[in-house]
């Protein structure tokens, strides 16, 4: 057998005899330390990492070799030694070892944490995972790393033999490898390629007639889209809810399992970036979820390098989209602009922001749960469609639980406005400062047209248009009020002193002929009988804690010549007589059956 290692010394070979762990002679008898049995192990592990990948099979891990292992497919260390790597037995370990993967430390925790290939995650409840699982025992060896990764997120993602699987397909690099490693699977899935042509650039249609002649290749069915370019709104959001909105119904009508998306390992550091830079938060740290309901997204742990790399291996071909060079859309500066800064400070940057995003999902959920249990607290039910209500009363309690009740603002943001991927930190420390106050009633705009109301011990998370329809009610006739959505009736009554109330007014007949009731103006002030001077309205609903949505729908009472005589339950006017000569008695009740 050829040797693999010299003797320092002579340059003899070495005979293999093995004195003790830390020392080897040659013929010679010269005598080799731990130093050297080190040296010649590792040059051996580089060499077996090497016909593995090269790296960490998961995330691309590869700086130090003393940070990866070796494992077997249920995710179970080898136990290769320093030891076994240097002795004559080493050759004994190359098959066990192929038939291995390498996993560096976080990743070979991420394994155990998720158990994402383990044998306690499929039980006799998950049919077909056996078959993936063999499957992928089956194609390890002789795999290029790109594949390996590939296939374990797949198995991750719980993707099952058979299964129907939307591929959103631009024609770039990434969409185009991925169908590939799709093709190369194994698993007879029923592939739907989707594409969609956004008509901003004049190569579009290009793109469609080439996606639709990769399909073709592959035999996969093929399913487009084309709209014209959006002119209002922000250019990425709209073309990205659009496509979204596209894919979702292709796979509603095909009764597909998953949607399967490109997205890589840099465009999850472009997305961490951006979130952190706008402010987001913890949700938005997350970044984008390898798997997020029906969406896989297979090669977020696989770099733009390394599936170019692949791409050119396998002559693949695809289509450059020229607009990803344009530094005037955020993402695209800060990859050509941010990202080769960050490469020179640490290579391993992608691999590092993708934990720290894996990371922060798994907070994220520790955070939604302990927020859910608070929300089934504090929430009131039975506000109106589309407002979100909830206690505020046990903030001073649990103040310093900040992170939670920012995910308390963020879910009842979210259940407002559909999403919450326009919030902003700032807009959490915004929320946490209006509650904080427990004066009067006040109100903060948030992004997307939803309003935040805190209402004395109440906070509200409204919707603008809901907001903005108040009904409001214009000067009309007295006996009109009952025609409108207000929640307010009218009744005229004989004066009884039984049903005096501070929603009842006495007045002569012939003024209530001429009185009229509007909404409440900025400004507006009452004589307050029993009060000198003029009181603003403004001041008595604060006094009365009405909330702001109340107030936009309160009646106010007006005579002919416009002047407030009358605010049913809060004031009347000090010059209307107590005891009018021909009397009648108006009642204004409040009949809203809204929960507070």
């Amino acid at each position: 057998m050829k040797p693999l290692y010299n003797c320092k010394v002579c340059s003899k070979a070495l005979s293999g005899k093995q004195r003790s762990f830390c020392s080897i002679m040659c013929k010679n008898k010269h005598f080799q330390d731990y130093a050297v049995l080190k040296a010649r192990a590792m040059e051996r592990k580089t060499r077996l990492v090497t016909t593995l990948g090269g790296s960490c099979n998961r995330c691309g891990y590869s700086t130090s070799i003393d940070a990866l292992s070796f494992y077997d497919m249920t995710g179970l260390t080898l136990n290769i030694n320093t030891n076994e790597l240097a002795n004559n037995n080493y050759r004994k370990l190359e098959k066990q070892v192929n038939n291995a993967q390498v996993l560096c430390r976080n990743c070979f925790e991420e394994v155990q944490t998720r158990q994402a290939i383990s044998h306690a995650e499929f039980t006799s409840a998950s049919h077909g995972k056996d078959e993936i699982l063999k499957q992928v025992q089956d194609d390890v060896k002789n795999t290029d790393t790109t594949t390996r990764k590939f296939t374990f997120n797949l198995t991750y993602c719980g993707v099952k033999k058979g299964q129907t699987i939307v591929l959103g397909v631009s024609g770039g690099v990434d969409s185009i490898t991925m169908l590939d490693l799709f093709s190369k699977s194994g698993l007879k899935l029923n592939i739907i390629v989707a594409h969609m042509n956004h008509g901003v650039r004049i190569e579009a249609k290009d793109d469609e007639i080439f996606v639709n002649k990769v399909a073709i290749k592959y035999g996969y069915k093929y399913i487009s889209k084309s709209i014209t370019k959006p002119t209002s709104g922000n250019l990425e959001e709209v073309l990205r809810n659009e496509r979204r909105k596209f894919l979702y119904g292709v796979a509603k009508d095909n009764k597909s399992n998953y949607i399967a998306l490109a997205h890589n390992q840099n465009d999850q550091a472009e997305t961490f970036i951006m979130n952190f830079i706008r402010g987001s938060g913890a949700a938005g740290l997350g970044a984008m979820k390898i798997q997020d309901d029906m969406i896989i997204r297979p090669l977020l742990n696989i770099s733009r390098e390394e599936i170019e790399c692949y791409a050119m291996a396998k002559k693949l071909k695809w289509h450059e989209d020229k607009s990803n060079l344009d530094t005037t859309y955020s993402r695209n500066y800060i990859r050509h602009n941010i990202l080769p800064l960050f490469s020179k400070l640490n290579p391993e940057y992608l691999a590092n922001i993708y934990r720290t995003a894996k990371i922060q999902q798994d907070l994220n959920e520790y955070l939604k749960q302990q927020a859910d249990e608070i929300i089934s607290r504090i929430v009131i039910p039975g506000r109106k469609p589309g407002i979100q209500t909830i206690k505020i009363d046990s903030w001073l309690a649990t103040r310093n639980d900040k992170v939670v009740w920012f995910e308390i603002f963020g879910k009842m943001y979210e259940k407002a406005k559909g999403d919450r991927k326009n919030l902003a930190l700032t807009n959490l420390f915004e929320l946490e400062k209006l509650i904080s106050d427990s004066k009067g009633t006040k109100s903060i705009d948030l992004p997307d047209e939803v309003i935040a109301v805190r209402t004395y011990k109440k906070l509200d998370f409204v919707p603008k248009k809901e907001h903005n329809n108040t009904s409001a009610i214009k000067p009309v006739s007295i006996d009109k009020l009952s025609e409108f959505n207000n929640g307010f009736v009218v009744e005229f009554l004989k004066p009884s002193k039984q049903i005096l109330d501070n929603f009842t007014l006495l007045i002569d007949k012939k003024q209530a002929a001429s009185l009229s009731v509007r909404s409440v103006s900025q400004g507006d002030k009452i004589a307050k009988r029993g009060v000198s001077g003029d009181k603003k309205l403004q001041d008595l609903f604060v006094d009365a804690k009405i909330s702001r949505d109340k107030r936009q729908k309160w009646p106010i009472i007006i005579n002919k010549n416009n002047k407030i005589i009358w605010v049913p339950g809060l004031a009347i006017d000090r010059e209307l007589p107590e005891k009018p000569k021909n009397p009648i008695l108006i009642k204004i009740c409040e009949v809203t059956d809204e929960k507070e």
